[in-house]
Formats: structure tokens, C-alpha cells, sequence
């Protein structure tokens, strides 16, 4: 198995968060994440494209599947190939290129391991050579699944209250989603009008709070999406909070008979 490879498949992730850096990344475009439409049939992966050195032109390299097909729940495929990307796009930033061959000891400074992933542990992923091949559109991830993931990883970080209070005003934001725009299926189709289409609406059933209150729970469910570049932009962060005037109750006045 190549070192570069081996690297990428490590299943410990950095603490941080890598962070763009596009002036790093004329050699290579930006690693993504193949999930076949949610299809736990076909097999998911890591893909990128790198500059050949001697044609300059950027050239689709193998695809990186590791051991992550070989889990059966989305979430927790998805979690480990986010690991993959992640620490591919670690080495691409520090100057590595898959056309050369670099020392073991030399490519382990570049992936700080931080953290066990929160699935089980495998075995080494299997061998696979970088090569050109033939370039497939990623498809976005659909929507129940990308909520789901979003609920996973906040299940140990965040109350059991608000993770049951984030899945209901989540079920209810799918809902009204597929009655009014049934022909949107995956999270990169959302737009900043459907966002405001819903909460215009929580707010004229309801009360400014509480459309503030869904604007809280799917803006942070969003963020996350857009932190593990699942989704482009968080629309969410352009909607103003309404200002919320609180009902006062009536005051009562206890008068003493004499």
C-alpha cells in the first residue's frame, strides 16, 4: 500500500477543523465525497483531481475507498470517509503530491493523530494505487440522511433534550419541504427563499419566538453540514432574528374588605 495512501486512511482524525486555503490549491482541486445518492448498495468514496507535473493539467486521480463500504449505516460511512478527506486534504495542503514517493516518517508529521473516530475500529485499508480515471458528478447528500448525520454527531456534544427538540423541528422543516417543493431531494438544492418560504410561515401560525426558535435549531444543523462541507453556505446565517415581544399577563390587584 502506498505511503500516501496509507496516511489518508488512517482512521484518527485531527482535533481542528482544516481550514481553506485556496492559494494552496492551483496542484489540486478540492477533495469531495462520491455517496451515491444515499445508496448503501454502491459503493462510496473519496475523490480528487491532481496536476500531472509533466502535462500541467489536472488529472482525475483513483478513487479512495478504504474500509468504508464496509459499514451498512450512512452515518457512519459517511463519518469515516469525511476522516479520508480530511487528511487527504491536510497532505495536499503541506505540498504532498500522490506522483511522488516521500518516506514514511516524513509523511506522519504531516496528520497529527488527535482522536479515535466514534465508530468501531477496522483493519488497514486495502491496497490501492493512485492512477487517472475517468471523472462522475458527486450528487449531494439527501436531505433525511444529512439531518440524521447532523443529529449523530450531536448526540454526545449537546443536551438529550435538544438533540430530541432539533429531530422534531427538523421532521417538521422535511415535511413542509416535501409539500411544497417535492422536487428537491438532497441538501445542496436548498436555497435562502425555501428557509424563508418556512419560517414565514412558523411565524404566521405560531409567534415570532418560536420561528426564531426553528431559525436557531436548523441554523445549527445547517452549520454542521457546512463545517464537514456537506453543504456550500448556511443560508440560515443571512435571516435576521425577529425581534419578539413577550405577552405580559394581567396584572391582579388583591384588595382587602374591610
Amino acid at each position: 500500500m502506498s505511503i500516501f495512501l496509507q496516511t489518508i486512511t488512517n482512521e484518527h482524525e485531527s482535533e481542528h477543523v482544516l481550514e481553506h486555503d485556496l492559494s494552496t490549491r492551483s496542484n489540486f482541486s478540492a477533495p469531495k465525497i462520491y455517496t451515491a445518492k444515499g445508496d448503501l448498495t454502491k459503493r462510496w468514496y473519496v475523490y480528487f483531481s491532481f496536476r500531472d507535473p509533466s502535462t500541467k493539467k489536472l488529472v482525475r486521480m483513483k478513487n479512495i475507498y478504504g474500509k468504508a463500504n464496509n459499514y451498512k449505516i450512512k452515518a457512519d460511512r459517511l463519518t469515516i470517509l469525511t476522516s479520508y478527506r480530511r487528511n487527504l486534504l491536510k497532505l495536499l495542503k503541506e505540498g504532498y503530491s500522490p506522483f511522488e514517493k516521500r518516506k514514511l516518517s516524513e509523511v506522519k508529521k504531516v496528520i497529527t493523530v488527535a482522536k479515535k473516530e466514534s465508530i468501531e475500529k477496522v483493519d488497514t485499508a486495502p491496497s490501492i494505487e493512485l492512477a487517472a480515471e475517468k471523472q462522475s458528478v458527486e450528487q449531494g447528500m439527501p436531505l433525511q440522511e444529512a439531518f440524521d448525520f447532523v443529529l449523530k454527531l450531536k448526540k454526545n456534544q449537546i443536551k438529550h433534550r435538544t438533540v430530541q427538540d432539533y429531530g422534531h423541528k427538523s421532521k417538521a422543516f422535511l415535511l413542509w419541504l416535501s409539500e411544497n417543493h417535492p422536487d428537491i431531494h438532497t441538501i445542496d438544492k436548498l436555497t435562502k427563499r425555501m428557509l424563508l418560504s418556512f419560517l414565514n410561515q412558523i411565524v404566521m401560525k405560531t409567534s415570532a419566538r418560536n420561528r426564531n426558535n426553528f431559525r436557531l435549531a436548523l441554523g445549527t444543523m445547517l452549520q454542521t453540514l457546512e463545517d464537514n462541507e456537506l453543504l456550500n453556505f448556511n443560508f440560515i446565517k443571512n435571516i435576521k432574528v425577529l425581534n419578539s415581544v413577550p405577552k405580559r399577563n394581567k396584572t391582579f390587584t388583591l384588595e382587602v374588605e374591610n
